[in-house]
């Protein structure tokens, strides 16, 4: 498996609006209802117009790849320089928006590849000393990739997504010697 580091989706376009499209579900609220992919009110359910628009809001994003044999595998896409304003003592920080892993490539350690890559080997001008990201209560595998990786649940927003579904944020300060 390689892994690449990008400034934008380049030649994987279709591949990763094909992995969006097959993750979508997967997510609450799915990620074709989302209006945007960082904001706290970009999670309202009703106001997407589909996994294209939230495609179109991945593409002033970084990304990492994860492929094989030609065929992308996983993909991480990240905000450089973005906290959300209720979490500015973790700034500056990248922020991750999506880890999707095509279902037949799960429990390969893609989604664990990606993320140590992004936490710890980015090109030296886009490591930052924090990182900040979220997920839901429910989501078990992403708890448990923050948890695995030191990250601390920093804030919670309670109901936010559904009756007694919270977005969990977290946060994690890396050290200026990581990746080097």
């Amino acid at each position: 498996m390689l892994l690449r580091f990008s400034e934008g989706v380049g030649e994987y376009a279709d591949q990763v609006r094909a992995i969006l499209r097959s993750v979508d579900e997967e997510f609450v609220p799915p990620l074709s209802s989302r209006s945007g992919t960082a904001e706290v009110d970009d999670l309202g359910g009703d106001e997407g117009s589909g996994i294209d628009s939230y495609f179109q809001a991945c593409l002033d994003q970084q990304f990492l790849f994860a492929e094989t044999d030609d065929e992308l595998v996983g993909v991480l896409s990240y905000r450089h320089r973005y906290t959300p304003p209720f979490l500015r003592r973790f700034s500056p920080s990248n922020y991750p928006t999506i880890l999707a892993v095509r279902r037949e490539w799960r429990n390969e350690g893609v989604g664990t590849a990606l993320y140590r890559t992004f936490l710890f080997d980015l090109p030296p001008a886009y490591r930052l000393p924090y990182v900040v990201a979220r997920t839901w209560n429910e989501n078990v595998r992403s708890i448990r990739l923050h948890e695995k990786f030191g990250f601390d649940r920093v804030h919670t927003i309670p109901n936010h997504r559904a009756p007694g579904v919270h977005t969990v944020y977290f946060a994690k300060a890396l050290s200026p010697h990581d990746g080097e």
